[in-house]
């Protein structure tokens, strides 16, 4: 296919040998054709007079063989227009036939046309058809794969502009002005995951971020979540030469963050569950540190601050990347 503006919408179907004018990319669908080893035989000889020559071999058929299919939109079969989804899903769809769904998206007009991608499991309202992609389930016999997180199960959050991955856990985000990943996949109650810039408004990568990240100028954002945290990042003190090990408890809005055990020297951590409002924390040593809120809106005023045994400062109604999800724990004095 020829694509729109550098992303994977299509703007013009094309035969495979085909080439396009003027252009530096094109959309292009692969698949694995196994060799088969070339014999060389003697040929036959000629059939006796009267004798009907022998029928040449049918062509091998598609691997998919899809109902309701009103539209074949690949040379295997596997991806079609379906017709009668009308309040279904392509995931729906393609357990009919004891398949999986790879791939889901709202046609532009009764074609193979792409309008917008979707989750394998979104049901797309008022339509009666969807292009669905199937494939045969992989052989789990000798265990399952590993898993990211969120693999198991779909995600459902706003303001989606295009999905990057197969179970919607990773899209490109709208509306991210001055915004971070982590407050995004809070407002479904997930943890960020990883963060992206991306180009031209797809889901191709442009720059990795971290998940408390603000990008200047943008207005979407990739961002990936999912049901579990990550692994906090301890950082220690600038003046400490190795930070004693610290475990810190999952914070929440109505669970202010604690420690779980002593420390000797202070720890400086990102953890999920710390906004970017906040302010400054003073340890008892003299070192300060800038810290993220509770994700409670500064509503305790300091004491809404990430900053354990130290002195919490003002709580700043403002966003600050250099603060988000950003804790401290005090060393004991």
């Amino acid at each position: 296919w020829e694509e729109v503006n550098n992303d994977c919408t299509v703007k013009e179907r094309m035969t495979c040998d085909q080439v396009w004018p003027d252009t530096s990319d094109l959309i292009c669908e692969c698949a694995v054709v196994l060799e088969t080893p070339t014999v060389t035989v003697a040929p036959d000889p000629a059939p006796p007079s009267g004798t009907q020559a022998p029928s040449p071999l049918p062509e091998e058929p598609a691997r998919c063989d899809l109902p309701n299919a009103k539209k074949i939109c690949s040379d295997s079969g596997c991806k079609v227009l379906a017709g009668g989804m009308t309040g279904k899903n392509c995931e729906e769809y393609c357990g009919q036939s004891n398949m999986v769904c790879t791939g889901a998206w709202e046609e532009v007009a009764n074609d193979c046309n792409v309008k917008e991608a979707m989750a394998c499991s979104q049901v797309w309202p008022d339509t009666s058809d969807l292009l669905c992609e199937c494939e045969a389930p992989t052989d789990q016999s000798s265990g399952p794969d590993p898993q990211s997180p969120a693999s198991s199960a779909d995600c459902n959050m706003p303001d989606v502009k295009e999905f990057c991955s197969a179970n919607g856990c990773k899209v490109l985000a709208g509306q991210m002005t001055g915004k971070t990943c982590n407050w995004y996949c809070s407002r479904s109650d997930l943890f960020c995951v990883g963060a992206w810039e991306e180009v031209d408004n797809s889901c191709r990568v442009l720059e990795a971020m971290t998940c408390g990240a603000v990008w200047p100028d943008t207005s979407d954002l990739i961002c990936e979540c999912s049901t579990e945290q990550a692994q906090a990042t301890v950082v220690a003190s600038p003046s400490a030469p190795e930070p004693a090990p610290v475990v810190v408890a999952s914070p929440s809005a109505s669970e202010p963050v604690r420690q779980r055990r002593e420390t000797r020297e202070n720890v400086y951590s990102r953890t999920s569950g710390v906004g970017a409002w906040g302010g400054w924390c003073t340890c008892p040593d003299g070192q300060r540190y800038q810290v993220g809120d509770k994700f409670d809106a500064c509503a305790q005023g300091p004491q809404s601050l990430a900053c354990i045994g130290g002195t919490p400062g003002e709580c700043e109604h403002r966003v600050d990347a250099a603060r988000e999800g950003h804790q401290v724990v005090c060393a004991a004095p």
